[in-house]
């Protein structure tokens, strides 16, 4: 079956009367399906949820942005409004799916739903400009994710002396053999059949059931003193007035933007189409839900790092353990080394957060290679 044949069948027509109207098409189109449908809905919402790094909410340079652009009010609120303007794209791109299930995702719609004159350029605009974002977001990603294994490798190995301490630093030429290492690694994983796809997707909706449910609670529980409601849902810290930005507003703006990028990648589930179980429900089904499993979630998940902030000065401080550049990071190592005596133990949150940085990552490669694919293949739509 082929995606045009899937199109059809979703449009009304049995499958018999399509593909024997596709059928002559199919040589010079080359879009004979290679691909097993095997994705649960459950499946697939682990896609989804996984492609928002919700886990802490924002990787460390998202939070930083937003912190020194505002400080919590920015950050919560800035997140309230991504949330607002993503609900939005969710439900018009899940009523879409729904009516044509497609492999090809925006840039097939695109084509279809532009005038007649604009089909061509709407959907190859279209394609390109999201597998450009993709890649790019991609590798912001990858250089993020290295970075929590250098705090991760700096936190194991600190030693403090006289009230400062130090750690194992790693050079700019071992992050970079990381990056190309792991790269390579998620390369080989999505070049695993669909069966193996399945089994990913089960694993990432399971870990982030289980970081849900376990993590804020426990980091809430390890804070000896936590933030004031004040703080937490009006404090104003607006740092970047050093920085040249004076305009409360416009601050909020660049805030908000951290905010929305966090939800970078939710939209290659629909590049899963091919691969899904009833896709016409599936589909938007998941989209619907991991929505509201990625609000509620992310939500949380701030609102908890906002409460555990041991002293705020930390966060960009040159001189605290992560330099004034890892926020999220410096409040986990605040948080265990005020209760545990022992700021090393963040550790194990950071490699939770790195588990969940690697998982989105391998799944937006997996997302890309499957927009590739139907761009390669179809001849028909533009691409």
């Amino acid at each position: 079956m082929c995606h045009l044949e899937v199109g059809l069948i979703a449009g009304g027509w049995s499958p018999g009367v399509a593909r024997a109207h596709l059928e002559p098409l199919l040589p010079a189109t080359h879009t004979t399906r290679c691909l097993e449908r095997c994705l649960t809905q459950f499946q697939l919402l682990g896609f989804f949820v996984t492609c928002c790094p919700w886990v802490f909410v924002f990787v460390d340079s998202n939070f930083l942005e937003a912190w020194i652009n505002g400080g919590p009010v920015s950050l919560l609120y800035g997140w309230v409004i991504a949330m607002a303007g993503t609900a939005l794209v969710t439900l018009s791109l899940a009523e879409v799916a729904s009516a044509c299930p497609n492999i090809g995702g925006l840039y097939y719609y695109s084509a279809r739903l532009a005038p007649g004159e604009y089909k061509g350029v709407a959907g190859f605009m279209t394609a390109w400009c999201n597998i450009c974002g993709v890649m790019t977001s991609l590798a912001i990603l990858v250089v993020q994710l290295t970075r929590l294994f250098a705090n991760m490798r700096y936190a194991i190995t600190y030693v403090a002396v006289e009230g400062t301490g130090t750690g194992q630093l790693t050079t700019s030429h071992e992050l970079f053999y990381m990056s190309m290492i792991m790269l390579l690694a998620m390369g080989i994983l999505a070049s695993a059949p669909s069966r193996a796809m399945a089994v990913y997707l089960t694993f990432a909706m399971f870990f982030s059931i289980v970081c849900f449910f376990s993590v804020p609670i426990t980091i809430l529980s390890l804070a000896p003193s936590h933030s004031t409601a004040d703080f937490v849902f009006n404090g104003w810290e607006q740092h970047s007035a050093d920085t040249g930005v004076h305009s409360r507003g416009f601050a909020f703006m660049l805030a908000s933007l951290s905010a929305i990028s966090a939800l970078t990648g939710w939209d290659t589930t629909i590049y899963m189409t091919e691969e899904c179980l009833r896709p016409t429900y599936t589909v938007p089904t998941a989209l619907r839900r991991g929505f509201l499993w990625v609000a509620m979630c992310g939500g949380l998940s701030l609102i908890t790092i906002l409460f555990s902030i041991q002293d705020p000065v930390n966060l960009l401080s040159n001189s605290s353990v992560f330099s004034g550049c890892q926020p999220v990071s410096q409040v986990l190592w605040d948080v265990t080394q005020a209760r545990l005596e022992s700021g090393s133990a963040s550790v194990v949150f950071l490699a939770l957060e790195a588990m969940g940085l690697f998982l989105m990552c391998l799944f937006l490669v997996i997302g890309a290679s499957r927009k590739l694919y139907a761009m390669s293949r179809c001849v028909v739509e533009p691409g």
